[in-house]
């Protein structure tokens, strides 16, 4: 006959202490509960990332520092991105750019009737405008 030592059975235990919490963890995950998204919660998550954000606020300093009146800014979106190297994604025609994934924001200001695009890093120690392609516009970093 068979005999199982007390190894076993202690194993056999945990084992199945395992693929019980297992179980319970993924059913748990795998309906997780959602509130529908309303108007009013993407307003006021869109709000919270320009209250107070260090990024924007560094924009609007370094702007106004280069002659922008301080009342003609008028930021009509920002964006939580993660860019591709300290560059931001931006190509800088053979420059050095540091390959780390750089988290940061893509931010839409309005000034006069101009619509311009900016990236930054997080807290806006690094601002670049996005050309959309053409020339380059480094400004802070």
């Amino acid at each position: 006959m068979f005999k199982v030592g007390k190894t076993a059975i202690i194993i056999a235990i945990v084992v199945v202490i395992l693929v019980v919490a297992g179980v319970w963890v993924w059913r748990s995950d795998s309906n997780p509960k959602t509130e529908p998204a309303t108007e009013e919660k993407t307003e006021k998550a869109a709000s919270e990332t320009v209250a107070d954000n260090p990024a924007v606020e560094s924009l609007k300093l370094f702007l106004v520092e280069n002659g922008v009146n301080k009342g003609e800014i008028k930021i009509l979106n920002v964006s939580r991105k993660d860019w591709p190297d300290g560059c931001l994604g931006i190509d800088r025609g053979g420059g050095f750019c540091t390959q780390v994934i750089t988290p940061g924001y893509e931010i839409t200001v309005r000034i006069k009737n101009q619509e311009l695009k900016y990236r930054t890093n997080l807290d806006g120690s690094t601002i670049w405008r996005d050309t959309g392609g053409g020339d380059i516009g480094f400004l802070k970093g």
